[in-house]
């Protein structure tokens, strides 16, 4: 049946019948899609996300431990070295501080006490290196009175710019004449050490310090 007679017929009413041959075909197609997948170009690759670097973590300093117990009689300063789980200066320390203030000066007095220990607090995020100790142990030492003994080479680290320095030796450290001596249980433990300590005074003038 050609296409215009068919025109004519559907013009009149009339319902016309065509073989399927004769349907027109669908013009394209359509892609059949896998159940469930997605219509993805597999060529494209995923994109790639950029990580900053990270940040090398730089190890913290250690923190010192230590416990310094100041004396300040009228004219003259004692600074002991005690290990930093020490709760305080023993009394045998103070009695012996106290003779050496009597020997040289002719008087007895009550000192002031200054502790130092370090770290001053238990705190992790807070730095407390050993620089940060040596510049309070400055202070310390400046609010000191003018004549300073030290007892123990160790307290050196903080109060002295170099460690070349020995036992017997006079210093001037933030305005104040120190004496560097031995650890203090060194003159409880050797019988002659008092008087090697009493030279070391003597020699530096200490022992006139009441005249």
């Amino acid at each position: 049946m050609s296409d215009m007679r068919g025109e004519y017929l559907n013009e009149m009413g009339i319902e016309v019948w065509r073989l399927r041959s004769e349907l027109p075909s669908q013009q394209g197609s359509v892609e059949r899609l896998s159940s469930g997948q997605p219509n993805v170009d597999q060529s494209l690759e995923p994109a790639q996300v950029d990580h900053p670097p990270a940040k090398a973590v730089s190890p913290k300093a250690p923190v010192p431990k230590f416990l310094f117990c100041f004396l300040d009689y009228d004219s003259l300063s004692l600074l002991f070295s005690l290990p930093s789980n020490s709760i305080s200066l023993p009394a045998d320390y103070r009695v012996f501080a106290d003779d050496i203030n009597l020997a040289l000066f002719g008087k007895k007095i009550i000192p002031r006490t200054r502790d130092l220990r370090w770290p001053m607090v238990q705190a992790a995020h807070i730095q407390q290196t050993k620089e940060d100790a040596r510049e309070v142990v400055l202070q310390k030492v400046k609010q000191s009175r003018e004549r300073l003994i030290v007892f123990g080479v160790e307290v050196l680290t903080y109060i002295a710019e170099s460690r070349g320095q020995e036992i017997g030796q006079s210093l001037e450290i933030q305005g104040k004449k120190v004496l560097l001596v031995n650890d203090v249980q060194h003159y409880f433990d050797e019988a002659h050490a008092k008087k090697q300590l009493w030279q070391h005074l003597h020699l530096w003038g200490w022992d006139r310090g009441y005249e």
